[in-house]
């Protein structure tokens, strides 16, 4: 924290040491995704490549974009991060945790909400978890149906089987598609939703 020169940490992190071992590229900042929005114009503005929003979010198309509420930028240089609030955030789409730059209004309003949800009993508890975790799977159905014009089913399916990771879903189906248009009949023959096998 005093080689950073921040003003304070909100929330807890799960790995301790993330901020002893942290380098310049794990800070970031939240934007909030609007309608016209596009990865190149974000990369633009805020002084970074292309390539480096994708990774940093996980982005496997220039489309995705769109079917996030909210992406994260890399923090351009280390004075920025001096005075500022950081708050420890796991990312489960891109699977790291990262720590996200806030100014003081910002870390006030997380606080609370952190107060709040504790007082509640469910931060650290399976409620919230499981709320977050279903509206993260109802984004990687839509994000795949709309990658590949499937059903939610098939897409659901996909996901399922590879542990909700959107790239070997991606990758799943592809071998899926390449065995069938291989074996007898030529083209997709499915098309119908899949379904899981009965025992």
């Amino acid at each position: 924290m005093k080689h950073w020169r921040l003003a304070g940490l909100v929330g807890s992190a799960r790995n301790p040491t993330i901020l002893d071992t942290a380098a310049l590229g794990q800070f970031v900042r939240r934007h909030v995704v609007c309608r016209g929005d596009t990865l190149t114009g974000l990369a633009v503005r805020h002084g970074c490549e292309v390539t480096t929003i994708m990774r940093l979010n996980n982005l496997i198309s220039y489309h995705s974009l769109h079917s996030r509420e909210n992406v994260f930028l890399p923090v351009a240089s280390a004075s920025e991060l001096a005075g500022g609030h950081v708050l420890f955030h796991y990312c489960r789409i891109a699977c790291r945790e990262l720590l996200v730059l806030l100014n003081d209004a910002e870390a006030q309003t997380a606080r609370a909400a952190i107060i709040d949800a504790e007082g509640r009993g469910i931060v650290g508890g399976s409620g919230l978890r499981k709320v977050e975790e279903e509206a993260l799977k109802g984004k990687l159905v839509a994000l795949l149906c709309r990658s590949r014009q499937l059903d939610q089913a098939t897409a659901r399916f996909y996901l399922a089987e590879t542990g909700w990771c959107l790239k070997k879903a991606l990758a799943l189906y592809e071998q899926d598609l390449q065995w069938e248009c291989r074996s007898p009949g030529g083209r997709r023959r499915r098309r119908a939703p899949l379904q899981p096998l009965q025992d």
